[in-house]
């Protein structure tokens, strides 16, 4: 429910508006004095104010000047009514569009009801953006606290990979800066590495060399990772097609994991991946143990 302040003295003015503003979901609060206003504001949420700024306490428009220096006024959102806004057009120009607007009396229904149902969209697009604001900072504070709880237990229990011997691994990657990051990984755990930038270059290199393991990306030009797979596993000498596949994707669709696992991929690992689990794999799929 929004609650919403109507400071005004006339009686005709009153009633017009109190039928004029009714909504279901509006509580309208009344009052028909500037200083009783302020303390309402200061004790309850008020989301909008509708003033009448020919009230015999709103003469020199301190108020309206003062708003923003108001702690419990500057969330707020004012609509004032007057007969003539020349005198005061400055003051207004000082506020954003949606903050204060004004209504020219006498009141036109049409308009009060068009600039009021605007003003209420405003202030809970408003609430909703500060909802999400705070929700987004809530979920960022726990991720922090959950990385600060798990970085410190992975860095104590980090051990330094061991190195293989007469190991030769073909990476099938186009991007430059992965193939530049896999292989100075696979380097420096002694693993002679070569690199393809795809499909077809794959199929050309694996029938040249004996590999021991293909890691193969999933998107790649000219032949992407899947049909380089099914190839090898289909068309290939019984040596090629027995080569162990692991394919790196950077997405976490399961429907490509399943992709890669059908087109022939003896498993899936998500990029960025963990070196440790990378280390893992390839001692299970070439069947070689590093060394100390």
């Amino acid at each position: 429910m929004m609650k919403v302040l109507l400071v005004c003295e006339k009686t005709e003015d009153v009633l017009l508006l109190e039928t004029l503003l009714k909504r279901d979901n509006v509580e309208l609060v009344k009052t028909s004095s500037v200083a009783e206003a302020l303390k309402v504001c200061s004790e309850d949420s008020i989301a909008i104010a509708v003033v009448d700024l020919e009230m015999a306490e709103m003469t020199d428009l301190s108020v309206v000047k003062n708003i923003n220096s108001v702690s419990y006024l500057k969330d707020m959102s004012f609509i004032f009514l007057t007969t003539n806004l020349i005198g005061s057009r400055n003051t207004f120009n000082r506020f954003s569009v949606g903050r204060v607007d004004y209504l020219y009396k006498p009141l036109n229904p049409d308009i009060v009801n068009a600039k009021f149902d605007l003003f209420l969209s405003l202030v809970r697009l408003k609430n909703e953006l500060e909802q999400q604001k705070a929700e987004a900072g809530r979920v960022q504070n726990e991720l922090t606290l959950l990385k600060d709880r798990c970085v410190p237990e992975r860095k104590s229990v980090r051990k330094e990979l061991s190195k293989f011997e007469n190991l030769r691994i073909l990476v099938a990657e186009d991007n430059s800066i992965s193939q530049f990051m896999i292989k100075k990984v696979l380097s420096s755990w002694n693993i002679d590495v070569d690199i393809a930038d795809n499909g077809e270059m794959v199929l050309a290199k694996v029938s040249e060399n004996k590999y021991d393991l293909i890691l193969m990306d999933t998107y790649m030009p000219v032949m992407g990772g899947f049909e380089a797979t099914r190839i090898i596993r289909s068309q290939q000498t019984d040596e090629i097609n027995r080569i162990p596949i692991i394919s790196l994707t950077a997405s976490i669709l399961e429907e490509e994991r399943t992709e890669a696992l059908r087109s022939g991929a003896d498993e899936v690992l998500t990029k960025p991946f963990d070196p440790e689990i990378l280390h893992s794999r390839i001692v299970k799929y070439t069947r070689i143990g590093g060394i100390a």
